[in-house]
C-alpha cells in the first residue's frame, strides 16, 4: 500500500516547487517595476536602495504514511453443544428353559401274527367276479350280455349298464336297489324304473359314447348293505356292444 502512494506524493512536491518558483519570479518582476517607476528622491539625498529579500519556501516533504495497523477482530468462539448419547436398552436375556425329565419309553409289545387267508381264485379277465356277501339274497342270473343300445334313442352316442331283477319264482321284481360304481363315480338305481328291459327293469347311463372301463354292480338294501356279490362289468368301446345287461335273481 505505501509503494502505491509514493509516486503521488512526489508529484505533489514537484507541483508545489514549480508554483513557488513562479511566485518568486513574479515578485522579482513586481519589485523591479516599482523601482523604475518610483519618483526621484529630493535633491542631495540619495535614496537608499530597498533591499528585497526573496523569501524561500522550503517545502516540507511528507514522508510515507505508515501502514495502518490492523487490529484483529475478536475471534468468535463457537460453543458446541454435546449431543445426547443414547443409552442402549438392555438386551432381553431369555430365562433358562426348564428341561423336562425323560418320559418313560414303553417297552415293545409282542406282536401276535395273524393268519392271512389264502387268496381266492381270480376268474379270467372279462368274466364276472362274485364276492361273497354277508347275507347273499340275490345272485347274478346268467352271464353278462353285450348288445347295441336299444332302450333309448341315443343309439351309438351312449354307453351304459341295464338289466332286470327277478324274484325266486322268476318274475320281475320292482323296488330293489342296485348300486353301480367305480373308483370315481357312484350311482343308485331301482328295479322297475325302466320297463324297456321288461318287468323289474333298470338302467344306468355311463357315457355319451362307447367307452372301455370296469364298473361294479351290486344289489344293496336301503342302508347300502350288500344283498349280493359285487359283479365286475367290463364295458366295451363298440357301438354294437355299448350296452351291458346284468340280471339278478332272488334266491
Amino acid at each position: 500500500m505505501s509503494e502505491s502512494r509514493m509516486p503521488d506524493q512526489a508529484r505533489i512536491y514537484n507541483l508545489v516547487t514549480v508554483v513557488m518558483l513562479i511566485l518568486t519570479f513574479a515578485v522579482c518582476l513586481a519589485t523591479a517595476y516599482f523601482a523604475i517607476t518610483a519618483p526621484p528622491s529630493p535633491a542631495g539625498v540619495a535614496a537608499a536602495p530597498t533591499v528585497f529579500v526573496i523569501p524561500t519556501n522550503t517545502p516540507t516533504l511528507a514522508g510515507p504514511t505508515v501502514n495502518a495497523t490492523w487490529t484483529a477482530s475478536p475471534t468468535t468462539t463457537l460453543t458446541t453443544t454435546a449431543t445426547e448419547t443414547r443409552t442402549p436398552t438392555p438386551t432381553f436375556t431369555p430365562t433358562a428353559t426348564e428341561t423336562l425329565p425323560p418320559s418313560n419309553t414303553p417297552t415293545a409289545t409282542a406282536t401276535v401274527p395273524t393268519n392271512t387267508p389264502r387268496p381266492s381264485n381270480t376268474p379270467q379277465s372279462g368274466g364276472p367276479t362274485n364276492t361273497p356277501a354277508p347275507d347273499r339274497i340275490y345272485s347274478l342270473k346268467g352271464a353278462i350280455q353285450y348288445k347295441a343300445n336299444f332302450a333309448n334313442t341315443a343309439g351309438c352316442d351312449w354307453a351304459g349298464i341295464g338289466g332286470q331283477v327277478f324274484d325266486a319264482a322268476g318274475n320281475g321284481e320292482n323296488g330293489v336297489r342296485i348300486h353301480v360304481f367305480n373308483p370315481d363315480y357312484s350311482f343308485f338305481v331301482t328295479s322297475g324304473s325302466n320297463t324297456a328291459y321288461g318287468a323289474g327293469g333298470w338302467e344306468q347311463y355311463i357315457s355319451s359314447s362307447p367307452v372301455k372301463g370296469n364298473w361294479s354292480v351290486q344289489v344293496v338294501d336301503g342302508s347300502d348293505n350288500p344283498l349280493s356279490a359285487v359283479v365286475t362289468v367290463p364295458l366295451k368301446d363298440q357301438c354294437s356292444m355299448n350296452l351291458a345287461i346284468v340280471n339278478f335273481q332272488h334266491q
